[in-house]
This record gives structure tokens, sequence and C-alpha cells, in this order.
């Protein structure tokens, strides 16, 4: 989102609690119609309104999309690999921690109850478990290394 563009909650969020949505909605139809204010619609309902500048320069680009809440959606593979989506590695390493704790409540419940694992191998719940949690254990920790070394090298 640009930052010269904002929606009709955020707009009145800024005018106060006095404004009404409608009121907003309406104030910014007229402003659309004399050419002030553009709008841009999105599949998720969502408009947003920008200042509509002579050449064009106050509008999002055609290609530029919402961006998206969640942190995973912007995760591409290679901003994996190369560690660039601190948002979204935090997701898939809580979601790791998550998944491990599941695997060790499972296997603690077999265990106490006696019966064996789903699949063959004994125990094999509590080995994916501590091997997925050293794995989100050790991303966690490079990716804030990475972080760090980055935000030095910003600051120089």
């Amino acid at each position: 989102m640009s930052d010269r563009s904002f929606s009709v909650p955020e707009l009145r969020d800024r005018i106060g609690p006095d404004a009404s949505e409608a009121t907003v909605r309406e104030r910014l139809a007229e402003l659309r119609d004399c050419g002030v204010v553009a709008a841009e619609t999105y599949p998720s309902s969502t408009t947003l309104y920008y200042v509509d500048f002579p050449g064009g320069t106050g509008r999002p680009a055609a290609t530029e999309s919402r961006p998206s809440a969640n942190p995973l959606d912007r995760l591409s593979v290679r901003d994996f690999l190369l560690l660039r989506n601190p948002e979204g590695i935090r997701t898939v390493v809580l979601a790791g921690y998550q998944l491990s704790l599941v695997c060790f409540a499972l296997g603690l419940a077999l265990s106490v109850g006696g019966l064996e694992a789903p699949v063959r191998g004994g125990h094999g719940l509590w080995t994916a478990a501590w091997n997925l949690l050293a794995v989100c254990v050790g991303l966690r920790l490079v990716e804030l290394a990475a972080t760090r070394v980055r935000e030095r090298r910003d600051r120089t």
C-alpha cells in the first residue's frame, strides 16, 4: 500500500469519531467526481483512495497489489533461503514450535497409554518433535544473526 493511499476506516479514524463512515464515503465520492481523489478496488472488497496528482504520480502501479496481512503470503522460497523476510520466517518457526508441542503431547499420551506410534518405528513422534524443534531453534538463531548483520550494514 502506498503512503498516499488510505481506506475509508483509516480516513475516518484520522478525522475523528464525529464523522460516520457514510459521511466519509459521500465526501470521497464527491472528491472522486471532481477528479481530486481516485480509487483502486481489490478483490477482498477493499477500496483504497489516493490523491490523483497530475501525471498520475499518486496512483499505485497497476501491478502493485495490496499487501497481505499474513506474512506467509509474502514469503517466497528465495526470501526464505536468504532469510530476507523475518516475519514470514518467524511465522514458520512458531508453526514448527506448535507442531513440535503437538508431537510431544501425542508421544506422551501414546507412552502413558502404552500404545505404539501410528507409524512403526517406536516413538518416532518424539524423534520428529526433537528434530523439528532443533531445526526451528537453529533457523530462528540464524535469522536473528542475519537480521543483526543487515542492521549493522545499514547503519554504516
